[in-house]
């Protein structure tokens, strides 16, 4: 429990190296919890470290419900300029939170970067469907956007 505390103490510190150390050493005493991994790929994400994402799919393989592990490694796919393979893990955390205005603007964007043209539509009509009128916009805009370009 200590090392824990430590480990969410020094991310808040931004001390990832010492982070990354303390939640490796928690999942060596406890390898069975999907939230001390999800610490150790938040705090290896945090450090840069390339590791994350193993470590995030490690998560989904124990918990493949686990909507904080799929939005993660999907936002750090997209970072790493992987919208293809972020978005399978997007779109599974924005169905376990289906009125998230932000998290479906998101995805809209992430399915046009990967060129599902048909996707980022489902996600203008699920925007429009929960009544987020300025996201909607910004997504039928970009959208546009790519209908006209080649």
């Amino acid at each position: 429990m200590a090392l824990t505390e430590l480990g969410h103490t020094r991310m808040a510190q931004k001390q990832s190296a010492q982070a990354v150390a303390a939640f490796r050493h928690v999942t060596e005493i406890d390898p069975g919890s999907p939230a001390l991994w999800l610490s150790l790929a938040q705090a290896q994400a945090q450090a840069g470290d390339d590791k994350a994402i193993a470590t995030y799919e490690k998560v989904i393989g124990m918990d493949k419900f686990n909507s904080a592990a799929r939005l993660e490694l999907g936002k750090l796919l997209l970072s790493k300029n992987q919208p293809a393979k972020a978005l399978p893990h997007l779109r599974e955390a924005s169905s376990a939170n289906d009125r998230d205005s932000e998290l479906h603007f998101l995805v809209g964007t992430t399915a046009l970067a990967a060129g599902d043209l048909e996707g980022a539509e489902r996600e203008h009509a699920k925007l429009k469907q929960i009544r987020s009128n300025t996201l909607a916009k910004k997504l039928y805009k970009l959208l546009q956007a790519q209908a006209v370009t080649p």
